[in-house]
């Protein structure tokens, strides 16, 4: 489990490179194209119909020598499911989209067979407990994707049909990694491919259906700006909304640990457990917020071209807070009370609430900080209502809800006001982390202990212990 969690890790830092390296080496225009194809590439997974979801629910736990027959037709079935779709989507991507949109159809139709038959390969890997190549194929694709679009960049800046080939050269890599490491041709099989891929669609459906209506709360206004405005504009707003990827991968490490603790404890404890954890990850949101400094910083010297995309990154960074406890909390809370069909219903509303805000605001304004304060608006719309239709489980009352919305409201004013005394980022951020110490000592002040403790740990553990020694000898 602790290389699972090690690949994890890598892939955050190689999706956090990403952030900043591709604006550094593309043109505004191409970054654009490049994010339209990473936003409704970050959907394939949904053209499997769940297949994925509903395999790795059988296979758990098994040896893979036991389903290794079942491996044959499951590819089989997502093969000619997937060449069916890239048929029928060349063919509409031809005789409709403009050139530069029919490439990133067609991009994302083969990248969805290459992800989709790679994921089930690493469904196969994690459900008989061999995490090794699935942490490998985990951090792959970003890691190799960084190399060839560095390669390229050292001849000519690469343009987005470039990006993307690089792209899915680095997923192509990866599938044959885990091809061999799986060897799924390998054995005979008399199952048919329709029998198999029914059954587990059926199984898996729900669950996709759930974390794609998840996924589409957290990027409805991206989808509507993609379509909206022009795509200088898109790069602009992406670029802003890509550097929420940073702190929501620090903060979503948690989510690995929080479930299986929480399935783990009687229920009576569950209360205590759920608050404990809202309060924690209101701390570490607050302490996060001025990574938004680093990105000013950073942003105003290295990519100046993006200098008009810094207060929207500043007003969706305050969204983190909301995007995390839905996906820690809240939805493992659905799920482990057997709640998921009640939680997809609530998703697909917020989905068509948070698109319809987010339309609003652009067809009234044009303004991209207005269609971000609105994102921000919509998802703490929704982690408000999940919270009230918890509370029987939580026990948490219109205060509890009220003293997260009263540190949200006011770390974001001391953001504000720190940003606006002082130019300097560590006078910033000390400005700011005064002026928040207090609110959250008064109500999440065991929660700051228990962070301390935690850095306190991993200081001891990077730095030297020799340090420790020589300090100790001098006292």
């Amino acid at each position: 489990m602790g290389t699972l969690v090690l690949g994890s890790v890598l892939a955050a830092i190689f999706g956090a490179m990403l952030v900043f390296v591709v604006p550094r080496i593309t043109g505004i225009e191409d970054f654009g194209y490049w994010r339209i194809f990473l936003l409704y590439g970050g959907y394939v997974g949904f053209f499997h119909l769940g297949f994925g979801e509903g395999a790795l629910l059988c296979w758990a736990g098994k040896s893979l020598g036991l389903f290794r027959q079942e491996l044959k037709p499951s590819l089989k079935f997502l093969v000619v499911l997937h060449s069916l779709l890239l048929i029928v989507g060349c063919l509409t991507a031809v005789a409709l989209f403009p050139p530069r949109v029919r490439f990133i159809a067609i991009a994302v139709l083969v990248f969805a067979m290459l992800q989709n038959t790679a994921v089930l390969l690493q469904c196969a890997l994690q459900a008989a407990r061999q995490f090794r190549p699935v942490a490998v194929a985990a951090a792959a694709p970003s890691g190799l994707f960084l190399v060839f679009a560095a390669l390229t960049a050292l001849r000519a800046k690469p343009d987005y049909r470039v990006l993307v080939c690089c792209y899915l050269l680095a997923w192509l890599i990866v599938l044959g990694f885990l091809w061999s490491t799986v060897r799924p041709l390998g054995s005979v099989s008399n199952i048919s491919a329709w029998t198999i891929g029914k059954r587990y669609v059926l199984i898996g459906w729900p669950i996709t259906l759930a974390n794609s209506a998840i996924g589409l709360v957290q990027s409805s206004d991206r989808f509507v700006l993609s379509s909206a405005v022009s795509i200088y504009h898109f790069a602009q707003y992406s670029l802003a909304a890509s550097t929420m990827m940073v702190p929501l991968a620090i903060i979503s490490a948690a989510a690995r640990v929080f479930f299986p603790h929480l399935a783990a404890r009687e229920r009576k404890e569950h209360p205590e457990i759920y608050g404990q954890a809202t309060r924690l990850i209101v701390v570490v949101w607050c302490v996060l917020l001025p990574y938004y400094f680093a990105v000013d910083v950073f942003v105003h010297r290295f990519l100046h071209a993006y200098v008009e995309s810094l207060p929207v990154a500043q007003t969706l960074l305050l969204g983190v807070l909301f995007i995390a406890a839905i996906q820690i909390l809240q939805s493992s809370l659905f799920n482990l009370y057997g709640k998921q069909k009640r939680f997809l219903i609530y998703s697909i509303i917020a989905v068509a609430f948070s698109l319809a805000l987010a339309g609003t605001a652009v067809f009234l304004s044009g303004s991209l900080l207005l269609v971000a304060a609105m994102q921000v608006v919509s998802l703490g719309m929704f982690w408000l209502f999940n919270a009230w239709r918890l509370r029987s489980l939580t026990g948490e009352s219109w205060r509890d809800f009220g003293l997260v919305i009263l540190n949200f409201a006011w770390s974001a004013i001391s953001l504000w006001l720190a940003f606006f005394w002082t130019s300097n980022i560590a006078f910033r951020t000390l400005l700011y982390w005064l002026l928040v110490t207090g609110p959250l000592a008064l109500t999440c002040g065991e929660e700051m202990r228990a962070m301390g403790r935690v850095v306190a740990g991993v200081i001891h553990i990077v730095l030297p212990s020799s340090l420790f020694a020589t300090n100790r000898g001098e006292g």
